[in-house]
C-alpha cells in the first residue's frame, strides 16, 4: 500500500508483535506482516480501521491463535509429542468425567438448597403454615424463622460458591495445561 498505516494500526501490530514473544522471531515478523497485509487490504477495499479492528479481534486473543496454531505444526510429528498428548488428553477426560458433573451438581444444588431456605423461612414468617422449621429438635418460634433461615442458607451459598470456584479454576488449569503441553 502506497499509504502508512495509522498510529492506530501500528500501535495494534506492536501489540500483537509483543503477544507473540513466545515465537521464533521469523515466525513472529511473519505473523505481524499478514495481519499488517490484511489491515492494508481492508483499507483498500474502503473498510474503516475500527471494522478491521473489531472483525481481527484483540491482539492477545490473535496471537494466542498464531502460538497455538505454530505449535501444532511444530509438534505435528513428533511420537513422544503425540503420546503426550494422549496421555494428557486420557487423563483429563477421564478426570473432568466425574470433576464436572459433581461440582456443576453440588454448586447448583448448594445454590437452590440456599434459596429455598430462605424463601421458606421468610414465608414462615409471614404466616406460612407449610413451612415448618425444627434447630436441634426445637421448634423454631415464627419471628426466628428467617434469620435462622438466612443462618442455613448462607453456608449452603458459600458451599456453592465455593464448588463453583473449584469448577471454573479446575476449567482454567485444563486450559492452561492444554495450551502449554511441550514435548521435545
Amino acid at each position: 500500500m502506497d499509504k502508512k498505516l495509522s498510529s492506530t494500526a501500528e500501535k495494534y501490530l506492536r501489540e500483537l508483535n509483543d503477544y507473540l514473544h513466545k515465537l521464533p522471531r521469523d515466525e513472529r515478523e511473519d505473523s505481524v506482516n499478514e495481519i499488517r497485509s490484511h489491515i492494508e487490504e481492508g483499507l483498500r477495499k474502503g473498510y474503516e480501521e475500527q471494522v478491521i479492528f473489531k472483525n481481527l479481534g484483540k491482539p492477545s486473543d490473535l496471537a494466542s491463535s498464531f502460538i497455538w496454531g505454530g505449535y501444532l505444526k511444530r509438534n505435528s510429528s513428533n511420537p513422544l509429542a503425540i503420546l503426550g498428548k494422549i496421555g494428557f488428553y486420557f487423563s483429563a477426560s477421564f478426570i473432568s468425567m466425574f470433576v464436572i458433573p459433581i461440582f456443576t451438581t453440588l454448586s447448583i444444588g448448594f445454590a437452590v438448597s440456599s434459596l429455598l431456605a430462605v424463601f421458606g423461612g421468610l414465608a414462615r414468617t409471614f404466616g406460612a403454615n407449610w413451612a415448618n422449621m425444627s434447630w436441634f429438635g426445637m421448634e423454631v418460634p415464627r419471628l426466628l424463622s428467617f434469620p435462622v433461615s438466612l443462618l442455613v442458607g448462607m453456608p449452603l451459598m458459600l458451599l456453592a460458591w465455593g464448588s463453583w470456584f473449584f469448577l471454573i479454576n479446575y476449567m482454567k488449569y485444563l486450559t492452561t495445561k492444554h495450551r502449554r503441553i511441550r514435548f521435545r
